[in-house]
């Protein structure tokens, strides 16, 4: 399994043989208005710095929620109306309103080639804000030679996160830090959240992003990186690579 973090929540993810791309966004850095939190500078801060041929490739985009910061636009210019979207069955119609012509949506669970793909529930946030934000999701992916990846969405530290990693048992996770804040409200993880995971895992690699590319965003990679040598924190633009066990 091969994780490439692009920028923000953007990445290629290559499991079982299957390449996803992951929350696509392509915004130039600073044409979007800022959110309501952090630093008030126009989004994103910084520019992709990825070579384009190796974001041609995919068999897949796979959407956990169509917030700005998580969906463009800009996507159906660039693959077209009939790339495959896998998204939470709650946003199909949403995402078919923007043009895309082969949305595939999760109820529960959806067999895409050799992967399974399991739907979780996350909170993005708790409390009022958490109305405000709307339903958010994350997948489990297994592929059929056991490669398996916990993908959190954009969530808080919940119930919901530690059911998954009970029932689940992830290998590797992608956690969606940044520790957002919208209106003075938390809506993702924050360094707090992150070490719950590590206490609910065991043997699970995990790999924090949302970071330092949004301006609500306001956790820096540095915060995390001598947390405990089980957390891989990537730069944008930076792959790793897992043998399967």
């Amino acid at each position: 399994m091969k994780i490439t973090l692009i920028r923000h929540a953007t990445s290629l993810i290559n499991i079982g043989g299957t390449k996803f791309l992951l929350d696509p966004i392509f915004y130039s850095k600073g044409t979007l208005s800022p959110a309501n939190g952090g630093k008030m500078v126009n989004n994103p801060l910084v520019d992709i710095d990825f070579k384009n041929d190796t974001l041609n490739s995919i068999d897949a985009i796979l959407v956990t929620h169509p917030h700005r910061d998580h969906l463009d636009e800009k996507v159906l210019e660039i693959y077209g109306p009939d790339v495959e979207i896998i998204c939470p069955s709650f946003y199909k119609d949403k995402i078919s309103e923007l043009g895309f012509k082969k949305v595939l949506p999760i109820e529960a669970s959806l067999q895409y080639k050799d992967i399974n793909i399991k739907l979780t529930k996350a909170r993005h946030g708790i409390g009022e804000i958490e109305k405000l934000m709307g339903e958010s999701f994350g997948f489990v992916l297994n592929s059929s030679n056991n490669e398996n990846l916990y993908i959190t969405g954009d969530t808080v530290w919940c119930t919901e996160i530690e059911e998954v990693l009970n029932t689940e048992k992830p290998e590797h996770i992608i956690a969606y830090a940044g520790n957002a804040v919208l209106n003075g409200n938390k809506i993702t993880m924050g360094k707090e959240d992150i070490g719950e995971i590590l206490t609910h895992t065991e043997k699970s690699i995990i790999l924090p992003i949302h970071l330092e590319a949004w301006n609500h965003c306001i956790l820096e990679r540095k915060e995390l990186k001598d947390m405990d040598d089980k957390i891989i924190v990537l730069k944008d633009g930076e792959s790793i690579e897992f043998n399967q066990m």
